[in-house]
């Protein structure tokens, strides 16, 4: 997983190898609940806190 700002149209966006298997944008509100509840806690610190939108 990484977390990426990207400007632009997510349609040219593909995987273009074995080791990806798909790739799907999500708002930043909702990655907490696709994550681990340890990884959550820690997107939702140093994350969310540090763009000003923590929860």
């Amino acid at each position: 997983m990484y977390l990426v700002e990207y400007y632009g149209d997510s349609a040219d966006l593909k995987p273009e190898d074995d080791e990806i298997a798909e790739i799907k944008m999500v708002p930043m509100s909702e990655v907490p609940s696709l994550l681990a509840p340890e990884s959550a806690q820690f997107f939702r610190e140093y994350v969310l806190s540090e763009r000003g939108t923590g929860q």
